[in-house]
């Protein structure tokens, strides 16, 4: 048997568990109820109960390695997570939600794959229950298990990466516990960029303070309104496909991963689209020329592993390499690397912060919202040392400002810098 032969049958062996486990929360009778904590216990715990019968049943004998439970509160969320370790390169999430405003209890369902190399790899399942459904049985059918296997094969997800020669990266939680990434570059004439995806508004913001044309591929509402209502200049893959975007269909990857650009095409839409294309306000960060040397500064902490966690689900962590002197970067524990140069990012610099972020009321993805503005306290890590820092933004579209805390802003060593921001509920570690 091929190897190609050998990981098609893994892949759908572990597709088959996951839909019938998506099954088990979907095919239930239906009844919206008013859900409030005691209820959300309730029903989770039956819903958790009942998966944990299926996984012990001779159906799913052999077909995974590990489960663990967890239980977390986050700010204005309550979670309850099962894992499910497949192999060393597959594991299931089931994400049982619960938001205090709204009361709303919600279900999240993904898998992650890492077949097509470490950290690169993905599928997303996607919300599969809103309002709450009482469990009262499940009946399955063949045409019921055929159906789901279909739309979740059309899922198979390759999270093809390639931002190799942007100089700054903002990595930040969006709904799902998952995190998307904002690059900025500046000069290159970089031949494919992307997998591109949709905006989120608070991106925006981000965008704003770095002047800079925002190109994405579709929006959610909020970040269409504000688009519109800032005026900011973005080019939309939705608008332009095969204009100034264009598909790789060539990738074993479901179609919305498939969206690309490329430099030239951004530089010729700025023109079409009579965009600026210079302009007079200052970079985002200051940079020396001289090498930064962080260890004589009060309270430096020797930085030589970093650990970012976003949720359950995500965590970022770098290695610092003290002979190139950067950081090598992972993804939870896994090489992050590019899909072009297949080369393990690294960074010269990292900036890492904590924000509160919330569910937006009544949105049936689950999207958040940022408590961006206004200030805090961080950490600006490079050369293998750490120094608490403060942070500062007046408005969504002014710069973020860093600042040693004597109140001096900071200057960062020359090359490219992570932007690590990072739910408050959430833990950072800086270690030896």
């Amino acid at each position: 048997m091929s190897i190609g032969i050998k990981k098609l049958i893994k892949v759908a062996l572990m597709v088959c568990l996951m839909l019938l486990i998506v099954c088990l929360i979907n095919a239930c009778q239906s009844k919206a109820v008013k859900v409030d904590r005691q209820s959300y216990n309730e029903h989770s715990d039956q819903y958790i109960k009942d998966i944990q019968k299926f996984l012990e049943s001779d159906s799913c004998k052999n077909k995974y390695t590990d489960i663990k439970y967890d239980e977390s509160e986050g700010y204005e969320a309550y979670y309850k997570t099962i894992q499910i370790t497949i192999n060393e390169y597959s594991t299931i999430f089931i994400y049982f939600h619960h938001v205090n405003d709204n009361e709303i209890f919600s279900v999240n369902c993904d898998i992650f794959l890492d077949e097509y190399g470490p950290g690169k790899s993905c599928i997303d399942m996607g919300f599969v229950a809103g309002i709450t459904n009482i469990v009262s049985g499940y009946d399955f059918s063949k045409e019921q298990l055929s159906s789901f296997v279909e739309n979740a094969l059309e899922k198979n997800t390759v999270c093809y990466k390639s931002y190799r020669d942007a100089y700054l990266i903002y990595e930040m939680i969006v709904e799902g516990g998952m995190t998307r990434y904002m690059a900025v570059f500046k000069d290159k004439d970089t031949a494919k960029i992307g997998s591109v995806r949709s905006s989120r508004h608070y991106f925006l913001d981000y965008a704003m303070e770095n002047d800079a044309m925002y190109v994405h591929w579709g929006w959610s509402p909020q970040a269409q309104s504000d688009i519109s209502t800032y005026g900011i200049n973005n080019i939309n893959g939705l608008t332009y496909e095969g204009k100034y975007f264009f598909r790789d269909k060539s990738l074993n990857v479901a179609y919305e991963h498939t969206g690309f650009t490329k430099m030239e095409m951004l530089k010729k839409a700025a023109t079409d689209l009579n965009y600026r294309t210079t302009t007079n306000q200052d970079l985002l960060l200051n940079y020396s020329v001289d090498e930064i040397d962080l260890s004589g500064k009060e309270n430096a902490l020797v930085a030589n592993n970093v650990k970012i966690a976003y949720s359950s689900s995500v965590v970022t962590s770098y290695v610092y390499d003290s002979e190139a002197k950067v950081y090598k970067r992972f993804v939870n524990g896994k090489e992050h690397t590019d899909a072009v140069t297949n080369n393990q990012y690294t960074a010269k610099n990292i900036i890492t912060y904590q924000i509160k972020n919330s569910t937006i009321t009544n949105d049936p993805k689950g999207r958040q919202e940022f408590d961006n503005v206004g200030e805090g306290t961080g950490y600006y890590i490079t050369d293998g040392y750490a120094v608490k820092i403060k942070w500062k933004k007046t408005s969504r579209f002014a710069q973020t400002v860093y600042m040693y805390e004597d109140g001096t802003e900071i200057t960062v060593n020359d090359g490219n810098t992570y932007i690590q921001i990072q739910p408050e509920s959430q833990n950072l570690t800086i270690s030896e």
